[in-house]
This record gives C-alpha cells, sequence and structure tokens, in this order.
C-alpha cells in the first residue's frame, strides 16, 4: 500500500498490549497499546518484543532460542501459552500469557 505509514514506539515494556497491573498498585495506567487503540481504532497495530540477554531462568524464549545462531523471529501464538517472558518479571503486572502481551518476539 503506497499510501500507508508506519508508527514505531520502541522499548520492550511500551510494546506490551495490556498491563493487568497487580491489585497492590495504585497507578494503574494503560499500556501504550491500550491508549493508542483508544484514540485511534481503525490503525492495525502489531506489537515486537525483543529478546537480548534475557535470564534463561526468567525467561523460557532465551532459554530456547538463544543458542540459535544469529536471532529467532517468530509470531507469537498459543504454543507458548504458559512460557515465562523475562521482560514481566521486572514490573508489577499479573501473570499474563506471552500472546497477550505482544505479537511477534525477536530474540538474540
Amino acid at each position: 500500500n503506497p499510501k500507508a505509514k508506519i508508527f514505531v514506539v520502541l522499548g520492550n515494556y511500551h510494546v506490551l498490549k495490556v498491563l493487568n497491573w497487580k491489585d497492590n498498585v495504585s497507578n494503574q495506567p494503560k499500556s501504550i497499546y491500550g491508549y493508542l487503540k483508544s484514540i485511534i481504532p481503525q490503525f492495525r497495530i502489531f506489537t515486537i518484543s525483543q529478546l537480548i540477554d534475557e535470564n534463561p531462568q526468567q525467561c523460557d524464549f532465551t532459554e530456547v532460542f538463544a543458542s540459535i545462531p544469529g536471532l529467532a523471529v517468530f509470531d507469537c501464538d498459543r504454543r507458548f501459552d504458559g512460557w515465562k517472558f523475562g521482560p514481566t518479571s521486572n514490573i508489577a503486572i499479573k501473570p499474563t500469557n506471552t500472546c497477550d502481551l505482544v505479537d511477534g518476539i525477536i530474540v538474540y
């Protein structure tokens, strides 16, 4: 589509589609994805997380795919339900399936 435009937001936490905050978090803002969907619902948004040097103890994706030379890139789908997603180990959100958080993943 020659008239297509791309708007890119970078950062692992900025690309999360939902933030299911733990109950003890007083300020519970929506994700940037949530804000964008509310103000421009007609736009298609595809989120991609990059996992670089995540701790394999906290990230199943790093444990399984980091040994591949170069990088591993894939669409996130339900086969990854229940997998530990490294970036969420550092923020106060409830456990959420990875594919509810992002649409694609790049593992370095």
